[in-house]
């Protein structure tokens, strides 16, 4: 085995490692993502960066992403589903940047081999615009608003599961966002 197809392997690894533990709390994850970069950039010289897309019901995106990066520079990109590396996440994805055509084509064979998942199921090329082009999180404040208002609810009594459906009811019955909803139960607990 050649020292790119070893690389390629350690960044599979750290995929799995970081998705696996997500939910540590004494998981670091600014470690895990350090090593996830350090491993792209010793395959794909002309690296970016990438967007970690996490699903449910408030998705939340961590963009660590070169710096002065135009969006111009973007010549590929390579989009890894996460549903099958570790916890089901339905909407979870990784999405690999860089700056030559073709450079993660070889990537996506190995991390389809790696982590045992059909090459179809990843994709080449369809993610060229990312929602930040600096290093960033978008949607955490919104997500630590859902998880709260559920928190609240919890405490008012309902199970895990049946806050999760309540919060989701009062927001489809008020045509508002999940994170909206939120606020607003949040501020009506706390007039209480």
């Amino acid at each position: 085995m050649d020292f790119t197809a070893n690389i390629s392997l350690a960044l599979a690894d750290d995929i799995r490692e970081l998705f696996e533990n997500l939910d540590e709390s004494s998981f670091d994850v600014c470690s895990s993502l350090a090593s996830l970069r350090r491993d792209l950039k010793l395959i794909i010289r002309s690296s970016l960066g990438f967007t970690l897309q996490l699903g449910g019901s408030q998705p939340v995106t961590l963009t660590s992403i070169d710096h002065f990066v135009a969006s111009s520079d973007l010549a590929t990109s390579l989009c890894l589903p996460l549903s099958g590396t570790g916890p089901d996440q339905p909407g979870s994805s990784i999405v690999f940047y860089a700056g030559v055509p073709g450079a993660l084509v070889d990537l996506s064979a190995d991390l389809a081999y790696a982590l045992s998942l059909p090459l179809s199921c990843l994709r080449l090329d369809e993610d060229l615009t990312p929602e930040l082009l600096e290093s960033g999180i978008v949607g955490l404040e919104e997500a630590s608003t859902v998880s709260r208002a559920i928190g609240a609810l919890i405490g008012r009594g309902h199970t895990p599961e049946t806050a999760q459906a309540e919060l989701g009811r009062q927001a489809a019955e008020a045509s508002q966002s999940l994170y909206h909803s939120a606020t607003r139960l949040l501020l009506a607990v706390s007039s209480d």
